[in-house]
């Protein structure tokens, strides 16, 4: 075989293993919910104003998780959206039409561990407790499949 056709081989092979890959994994923090869930607390506390855009100090919260998520090396390779409104932008629209995980978080201010849930495809429910860290960390281990398949 010439080396030119060795060459298209090559190439032809790389295209189709390239084209087969699986999809980048995808999650999508619930920002939206996690910010009425704390909105919803401090208000039953009598303890925000009713124009106060950072109930409990939420918004620094989603912060820290969103940067939790960029530091963490197991995360590597996960694209992270965070849907904050509906009818949300471009990119939230397009990744939600497909395979991706939804983080949703219980916030309570002051506790250092967070209620949270992940829904997905083919994710089924699952939920547990933890620190920042621990929730970026867990979330993307389920995201690029390392754990089990829980249906």
């Amino acid at each position: 075989m010439s080396r030119k056709r060795c060459g298209i081989i090559v190439v032809i092979v790389a295209l189709c293993l390239g084209s087969c890959s699986k999809p980048q994994p995808t999650v999508i923090i619930d920002g939206w919910w996690t910010i009425d869930y704390a909105r919803n607390g401090c208000d039953r506390l009598h303890n925000c104003g009713p124009n106060d855009d950072n109930p409990a100090g939420v918004l620094d919260f989603l912060l820290q998780l969103r940067t939790a998520f960029a530091e963490e090396r197991s995360c590597d390779g996960v694209r992270v959206l965070e849907f904050d409104r509906p009818n949300g932008d471009a990119k939230i629209s397009a990744a939600v039409s497909k395979p991706h995980e939804t983080l949703i978080v219980d916030f309570e201010p002051g506790q250092s561990q967070q209620h949270f849930g992940i829904e997905g495809q083919p994710t089924a429910g699952i939920a547990g407790n933890g620190s920042i860290i621990q929730i970026a960390r867990r979330t993307c281990v389920i995201a690029k499949g390392e754990g089990a398949q829980v249906q």
